[in-house]
This record gives C-alpha cells, structure tokens and sequence, in this order.
C-alpha cells in the first residue's frame, strides 16, 4: 500500500456546512401573524323618546280669595304644617331638537292631612286636590332642564270644577345607565282661571330615554 493511499481524507458523509442544502434544511419558514383590526367601542346614540314618573312634597301654596263669603274663602297660606299634600306625576316626551322635547304629563295632587268640612256649606273637602293634564316644552342641556306649558285642570281645590293655569318645571338630573336619569327638580303649578294659587313643590323625577 502507498503512501497516498495512506493518508487519503475519508469520503465525505454529507455537504459541507456552507452549503445551500443544509442552509436551507435550517431555515423555519414562519407565516406572518394576520393583522387585527381593534374599532373603537361604540357609544349607543340614545333615541328620541322619554318617558317618566315624579314624586313632590309641596312646601308652600298661596291660594287667593274665592267670592265674597269671607273668611272662609279668605286668601291662605298652606304649608305642611297645617296641609300636608304630595304630588305626582308621570309623563311621555319626544326630543324634535338636540336641546328640545315636548312632553305630556298627567299631574295628580293628594292631600293627605285631615281635612275639615266647610263651615259654610258643611261640605268636607275630597283628598284628590288637583288632577291636571300638562303639555309642555323642555329645554336641556347636559343635566339642566327646565319647561313650562299650560296646565288644565278638571280637578282643582280638592273640588270638581274645572279650572287651568301654568305649569312651571326646573332641575338636574345625573345619568344612572341603560337610559335611565334621577333628577331633582322644583315645580311650580299656577292656577288662574278659577282660584288663583301658586304651589312650590321640590320632587324627584326618575326617568328613561329609549
């Protein structure tokens, strides 16, 4: 055996490692991760309508005089202390404007101290102070609102005779979710046609836009 033969390398078992195949028997192909599009929530526009119920302790009422037969129809200054009455009501609106809605509303006025008959006709009073229907305007603007509109009234002075006036409203109200808004608010129904009277009445006002 020669020399060469001897030393001759043995045979190679593979590619070197520069080559292209081992080159590319390494490389991960790694698909690109797809794009995700994140859309900003999306605040729910809350719709025209509006519906709500109140509930009011009236504080002070002046009541004007009433015919001739004094004093028992004398001008009166009520207040809880000598004529505790509640009122309530309960409605339905429509925002025609950003700022505006008309709104209809049914008031019930209930006096609930003990009332004492009539000492010139005998007659004792009924419970059911006022019962009056109400279209009106209404300005709001972020928790402010404030209205007013005529208010006619089949029952008035705990008598069925019909009389009518104006309804004056002002508040603010706080978001509660869903729709839902509790406001305080001051009311002030005015009778004219029959009896004068003004009535100061603080309430809450629970109401929902849908």
């Amino acid at each position: 055996m020669t020399a060469a033969a001897q030393t001759a390398p043995p045979a190679s078992e593979g590619p070197p490692p520069s080559s292209p195949a081992l080159a590319a028997a390494e490389t991960v192909m790694v698909a690109p991760a797809p794009a995700v599009v994140v859309e900003p929530a999306r605040t729910a526009t809350p719709g025209p309508f509006f519906v709500h119920a109140s509930f009011g302790i009236n504080v002070v009422t002046y009541v004007g005089p009433y015919g001739t037969l004094a004093p028992a129809n004398a001008s009166s200054t009520l207040t809880p202390a000598n004529h505790f009455q509640t009122f309530e009501q309960i409605g339905f609106g429509y925002w025609f404007l950003p700022h505006w809605r008309v709104q209809v509303t049914g008031m019930l006025g209930e006096t609930l101290s003990v009332l004492k008959p009539n000492p010139t006709t005998g007659v004792t009073p009924s419970s059911l102070a006022l019962a009056a229907v109400i279209p009106w305007l209404v300005y709001t603007n972020g928790g402010f609102f404030g209205g007013a509109g005529p208010m006619f009234a089949p029952q008035a002075f705990s008598h069925s005779d019909f009389n009518a006036g104006i309804f004056t409203c002002a508040g603010y109200g706080v978001k509660l979710g869903a729709g839902l808004s509790l406001a305080l608010a001051v009311q002030v129904p005015i009778l004219l046609a029959d009896r004068t009277s003004v009535a100061v009445t603080p309430a809450l006002i629970l109401g929902e836009r849908f």
